[in-house]
């Protein structure tokens, strides 16, 4: 029984005509590109933000009988939050290092 774990990667609200809202999710498949992800009535621990859900192989499935497929889930054995995104550029990115001083050539003495 193999074990998946899978990228929410966004959750939005979607409200209907009616007045009733629901959430609405999208995960990132191996090759990075995006897929609807559904939950299932009976489905328990279903998340309300961006996280990393863990799956068992026979509690999930995927419809491709669209022409974009959606995951369908059953039951989410364990919910972990994604790590907090930080507002601070030099955690993602190094600075560029400063070229060394050059040194000025010698002017007092001219041998010719």
């Amino acid at each position: 029984m193999a074990i998946y774990k899978i990228k929410i990667a966004k959750v939005t609200e979607i409200k209907a005509h009616n007045g009733s809202s629901f959430l609405a999710y999208k995960t990132v498949d191996k090759n990075g590109r995006f897929m609807d992800l559904k939950f299932q009535k009976q489905c328990r621990n279903v998340p309300d933000s961006p996280c990393w859900i863990y799956i068992t192989e026979e509690n999930f499935n995927v419809d491709s009988n669209r022409q974009f497929p959606v995951m369908w889930v059953k039951d989410v054995e364990k919910i972990e939050p994604l790590a907090p995104v930080s507002s601070n550029v030099s955690d993602y990115f190094d600075p560029e290092p400063e070229p060394a001083p050059q040194k000025k050539p010698d002017t007092a003495f001219t041998p010719f």
